[in-house]
This record gives structure tokens, sequence and C-alpha cells, in this order.
């Protein structure tokens, strides 16, 4: 039995290009520039036995704004260039971030007497809006920096190679 893991994307694709020709396009290492350079996409690979593993990564000014995930590629059929893919993202740091929104976003809804500056009492509604605000923004961090780069890799990916989902 195969465990999927949530937010990886498992996939089986084709395309016309030979192992070699996949190897030569990810050789030439093209960086994609975006606000008139002022942020730079580049991308390692390491292939062995017929596995490529490619990262992408971001330089420059918005850099920390995307943490693109591992892309694993297992060739499984030369002869028609069959590929599993599989885009791992990091869970260390989405669970790292999911615990801002667990923790307080709930709390400040839910709770009802909390001690502010040494007094029990009910809070209003602009400090449950401050408190929840702690859990709001790391939840649309997390969104931005490593949820959202997941579906954009994959795109990367078909656009580059050229590839088609079986």
């Amino acid at each position: 039995m195969k465990i999927t893991l949530p937010l990886t994307i498992y996939g089986k694709y084709q395309t016309d290009f030979s192992y070699a020709e996949i190897i030569n396009i990810l050789d030439k290492k093209t960086s994609e520039k975006y606000l008139l350079g002022m942020k730079i996409d580049k991308y390692e690979y390491e292939e062995n036995n017929k596995t490529i593993k490619i990262q992408r990564y971001s330089i420059g000014l918005d850099a920390f704004l995307e943490s693109f995930p591992l892309i694993k590629m297992k060739i499984e059929n030369e002869n028609s260039m069959v590929a599993n893919v599989k885009i791992t993202p990091s869970y260390f740091r989405i669970l790292f971030f999911a615990v801002f929104v667990i923790v307080f976003i709930p709390a400040a809804f839910f709770a009802e007497k909390w001690t502010i500056n040494d007094i029990l009492r009910t809070p209003t509604l602009p400090e449950r809006f401050l408190f929840s605000l702690a859990g709001i923004i790391p939840g649309i961090w997390c969104y931005f920096q490593f949820i959202r780069p997941i579906k954009k890799t994959e795109k990367w990916l078909i656009e580059k190679l050229k590839l088609q989902k079986l």
C-alpha cells in the first residue's frame, strides 16, 4: 500500500524527448528573470541511475516569498519516455507555520476570559481581532511561500520538458 501525503503531487508523464535530450535541456540552466531582473529563478539538478532530482530556488528582491519544492523524476520507460514525478514540499516548514494558525485563531475567538494587564476579563472584539492576526499572518505567509509554489513547480516542469499527463 502506497502512502500518499497531502500537498505532494504524484504524476505519470510522457514526453517526446529522449532521456539524453531531457538532460541537455536541464544542462542549459537558463534562469528566468522577473520584475526587470530584480527576481531571478534558477535551478540545480542531480542525475543518478535514471532518477533526476531538480531543486528550483529564487534570488533577488522577493526570494523569501517562494520556496520551491523538490522534484524527483524516475524514468520508467526510455522508449516512449515515461516518467514518474513526485513533487514534495517542505513539510517541516509548513507544520511550523500551521502551529501558529492552529493555536492563535481558535484561541482568539473561543477563549472566554483572558488575563490582560493582570486583570481577568472578557476581551473586546478589537483585541480578539489583533490576537487572531498572530495566526492569520503566518497562514498567509505559509501559503505564498510554501503551498502556492507546489502547483507553480508542476506547471514549470510540464512547460520546461513538454510533458503530457498519462
